[in-house]
């Protein structure tokens, strides 16, 4: 490997600035059941309010949208969450 090419590839790392884990014992220690309860005690960390019931993702220090990514076993999740079963 070149060293422009490992330059290349460690700008595209992600780092651990903002980065938060939680695995399945400390999820269940602190009873998750929705998205609103994963960021509780995550300061900087909130989730931006559609209304009923309905959220467009996460917002971090104020960036939101496009620009916050959520990964659950290393795979991308939906950036949007409705709690209702079904619509009419």
């Amino acid at each position: 490997m070149t060293e422009s090419h490992y330059a290349h590839e460690r700008q595209n790392e992600v780092t651990g600035l903002g980065k938060v884990v939680k695995n399945y014992h400390e999820m269940s220690k602190n009873q998750i059941l929705g998205i609103r309860d994963l960021t509780r005690y995550d300061p900087g960390i909130s989730v931006v309010e559609q209304g009923r019931g309905a959220s467009s993702g996460y917002a971090i220090r104020g960036v939101d949208k496009n620009r916050v990514s959520l990964l659950v076993d290393g795979l991308p999740q939906a950036q949007h969450y409705h709690t209702l079963g079904f619509r009419c």
